[in-house]
């Protein structure tokens, strides 16, 4: 049975769809896309941090990512060197199948479901902190440029969720978060929830017209999804069974393993000349297939 606090998310993500379909996407989902991104998702990885009782399974967690992204981007440039891509599409390839939405999508429903993000949050902060300067030595290799790689890098320093990850583990690991005033830790609290729900809305905007989906699929269109709602899935429970005995540490590693890929990796793919049109048909039709994996993977318990 899904909980109720799982409709509501549900709501509100079919909320985020009716503006899309309205013709208000471009609008509206840029916007909030930006203000979840460089405001609210801060304060929640700050808060997710530094409340949490950071134990074996935060470094587990981090080991699983990094050996997932590892085997992530070995198998998927085998692929694009058998397939004879050319490098913008292997980039997109590589960027579609392995680092995919860890936030705006699974916050919301890891909220929902189990009432905390932390898990989530660990998976996140360790995959973005990966993420970009990947995206660097790929637009390096696309552009021919060295300078990719240093802008690249750059934006990672000064993406602000990445130092409020590294302030709230700090402040965890020092103690010194029983400083902080109740009320202050309350407001912090209240407002990583209703940046989660606003996330929430984010997904809804991104999900594709029925128009869209109709399109051509090309055969490196079905090795991401192949990869994201197949292998990733196998990889993760293989190595979550392993090293992870928490239920919920579980539950929500496996939600991760089958988000779709970044919805920003449309904007990078624009940036850096990938194959834009990969990227995004890539993220649409994933997108689709995660929200009935996870619709499927909760009536069976698994979540």
């Amino acid at each position: 049975m899904i909980p109720p606090s799982m409709m509501y998310m549900i709501a509100l993500i079919m909320l985020g769809y009716i503006l899309a379909i309205l013709g208000l996407k471009r609008i509206v989902g840029p916007i909030l896309s930006k203000v979840v991104f460089y405001y609210f998702l801060p304060i929640i990885m700050f808060n997710a941090f530094a409340k949490a009782k950071l134990g074996y399974e935060f470094y587990a967690i981090v080991a699983l990512v990094i050996f997932y992204i590892a085997v992530g981007l070995l198998v998927s440039l085998i692929y694009a060197r058998f397939r004879k891509l050319d490098p913008p599409t292997t980039a997109s390839v590589v960027i579609s199948s392995v680092f995919q939405n860890t936030a705006f999508m699974p916050f919301p429903i890891a909220l929902a479901l189990y009432g905390n993000i932390t898990p989530c949050a660990v998976y996140s902060f360790t995959l973005t902190t990966i993420h970009y300067p990947t995206i660097g030595v790929l637009a390096a290799i696309v552009d021919r440029k060295g300078n990719v790689l240093y802008n690249a890098v750059k934006k990672l320093i000064t993406m602000p969720v990445i130092p409020a990850g590294f302030i709230g583990i700090a402040c965890n690991m020092i103690g010194a978060t029983k400083y902080f005033p109740q009320n202050i830790m309350e407001v912090i609290g209240f407002i990583s929830v209703f940046g989660v729900y606003l996330s929430a809305i984010v997904v809804g905007t991104g999900l594709p017209h029925p128009k869209d989906v109709s399109r051509k699929i090309e055969d490196y269109i079905f090795f991401i999804l192949g990869w994201r709602h197949i292998l990733s899935v196998l990889i993760h429970i293989i190595l979550a069974s392993l090293i992870i005995s928490r239920s919920i540490w579980f539950k929500q590693v496996m939600l991760e393993a089958i988000m779709p890929p970044a919805t920003g990796n449309t904007v990078v793919a624009f940036v850096y000349g990938f194959n834009v049109e990969a990227v995004a048909k890539s993220t649409v039709l994933s997108t689709v297939i995660s929200l009935v994996q996870v619709t499927l993977l909760l009536l069976l318990g698994v979540l």
